[in-house]
């Protein structure tokens, strides 16, 4: 289980000119312990900001220029890691088993009226530790692929969306692709950026919208479920690249309409 502690300054931003001050990623949350839970997800994460007025979530990498150019900013809450309390990017189960030294004495005295004699005996054991470790490795490379029929509800589709983006949990991601029975090439996301935190937006259902490869994609958790879409918009019927599997017979479409769409194959690949 993932975890890190943050010290928490309500009413206090960073600022200044220089461009290291600025964060690696800006997403929208819907609260603010989904803005921490982004900057848990993000390995390299040192600090995030919260603006409670627009939901907006900052986060930052190297914080030492930061540090000493915080504001007062009544609308924003920033947390700053404390070193040494993130914990492992992937889960590790450490087993320990340990056998406790034992040191026994034994003395004997025997006297006479002339000869006085001691003999002292000693038993050591010698204290033995075995520690196993084992790790479970992220997954980096996912596909989530289902057949959508047109005009009907995507219920075990929906299932197995709410299962597999729950799983893509390393702290990086180089590509996205989503593709089809209509497209079997689709469209890509092959800014590394974008993609780590499209995955981490699809994991947390925060809120996203980045650029890359000439399309602005849009991430987050409407009214119409959890959704990926090439369009930029959320909850809309825009035409294009569209997965959003529990929305029922709107499940999204690729390279054409997305609400309505016809009978398809949808795939989402990670790597």
């Amino acid at each position: 289980m993932r975890s890190i502690r943050m010290s928490s300054m309500r009413g206090s931003k960073f600022q200044c000119g220089n461009t290291t001050c600025l964060p690696f990623v800006n997403l929208i949350t819907t609260t603010i312990m989904k803005c921490q839970m982004a900057c848990l997800a993000q390995i390299y994460c040192r600090a995030a900001s919260f603006h409670q007025s627009t939901s907006n979530c900052e986060l930052f990498t190297d914080i030492s220029n930061e540090i000493p150019h915080i504001v007062t900013d009544t609308d924003i809450t920033t947390m700053i890691v404390i070193a040494g309390t993130r914990s492992p990017p992937e889960p590790t189960t450490t087993t320990s088993t340990t056998t406790t030294s034992t040191t026994t004495t034994s003395t004997t005295t025997t006297t006479t009226t002339t000869t006085s004699k001691t003999t002292t005996t000693t038993t050591t054991t010698t204290s033995t530790t075995t520690t196993s470790t084992t790790t479970t490795p992220c997954v980096r490379t996912g596909t989530y692929s289902q057949s959508f029929s047109s005009g009907d509800a995507s219920t075990a589709q929906c299932t197995a969306w709410s299962s597999f983006v729950v799983i893509l949990n390393c702290s990086s991601y180089s590509s996205i692709r989503i593709f089809g029975s209509i497209d079997g090439t689709g469209l890509s996301v092959s800014n590394s950026v974008v993609a780590t935190v499209i995955v981490v937006a699809l994991r947390t259902n925060a809120t996203y919208t980045g650029v890359s490869d000439g399309y602005t994609w849009a991430v987050g958790s409407t009214a119409c479920g959890l959704e990926i879409s090439s369009t930029g918009n959320l909850c809309l019927c825009s035409a294009g690249y569209t997965l959003r599997p529990c929305h029922g017979a709107s499940f999204g479409g690729i390279n054409g309409p997305t609400c309505g769409a016809a009978s398809q194959t949808i795939s989402l690949s990670f790597q």
